[in-house]
């Protein structure tokens, strides 16, 4: 008797200590944008869409409460003569993600941007369907984002259009290797230079802005190319059967300046 009151009060404990495991996860904010989206649960529709996120996490306050919103409608930008970026991205082999929001690569060393001086090593590339950005109201078929850290902890991300046209080889390689099942990551030992994910105009917008997914984190300095790129109807079909769009709506200037470089 004394034995089954031991195994009983061990099982007790032990279904509490389960219980507490999985309310610590649910309740995580998990990784952003910046680290391929993850964590708690959130969508681009409905109770847990876009304009329930700064309800649904405390620590995604930003996204109700922010007033440097990303993504933005470009329009009426003003002209800055001086471009200010330089890219050192290189090739490199990494791993692919559908991580149920979007298709990510993540590079082993995919090199690095210069923003007015400031090194920004690259993290990551994801990709939205629509774009999320828009200019003149307009979206464009497909936007893919390059995300990169600077050693003090700031993000600068570059967002690059796309239409449908020539195949993309970057994009064609990494929507190649991804696995339909959510959260399996793969590895992509062939090198992928994220150079191949520009476009062939270098002017850009600038503006001061935020992640587009939770937690909204704002201070990011984003450099949006004016010129599109192409990529394969077939691999932008890909992306609408995955994710049957994954964009957030356009947010509230506020006032901010759009810059025009060149």
């Amino acid at each position: 008797m004394k034995k089954l009151r031991i195994i009983t009060l061990f099982s007790a404990l032990l279904a509490v200590l389960v219980a507490a495991q999985i309310s610590c996860n649910s309740s995580s904010s998990g990784p952003s944008e910046t680290t391929g989206h993850g964590g708690g649960h959130w969508s681009y529709s409905g109770a847990t869409g876009p304009e329930h996120w700064g309800d649904l996490d405390p620590q995604w306050a930003a996204c109700k409460s922010g007033t440097n919103q990303s993504p933005v409608d470009i329009t009426d930008p003003v002209t800055h003569a001086s471009a200010d970026m330089e890219f050192h991205y290189k090739a490199s082999a990494g791993t692919v993600m559908n991580n149920g929001h979007t298709i990510v690569f993540t590079p082993t060393d995919g090199g690095y941007i210069l923003v007015s001086g400031k090194q920004y090593n690259l993290l990551q590339f994801h990709f939205h369907t629509p774009s999320e950005h828009l200019v003149n109201g307009s979206a464009y078929r497909m936007e893919g984002h390059l995300v990169s850290q600077a050693a003090d902890g700031n993000y600068a991300v570059v967002g690059v259009f796309y239409d449908s046209g020539n195949g993309n080889n970057v994009v064609e390689t990494v929507f190649g290797a991804v696995s339909d099942t959510e959260n399996h990551e793969t590895a992509v030992t062939a090198e992928v230079d994220a150079n191949g994910l520009l476009p062939s105009g270098m002017a850009y917008y600038r503006y001061s802005g935020s992640l587009t997914t939770p937690p909204c984190t704002e201070g990011l300095v984003w450099s949006v190319f004016e010129t599109p790129s192409t990529a394969a109807e077939t691999d932008i079909q890909k992306m609408e059967n995955l994710y049957g769009g994954n964009a957030r709506p356009a947010q509230n200037l506020n006032g901010r300046t759009i810059n025009h470089m060149m």
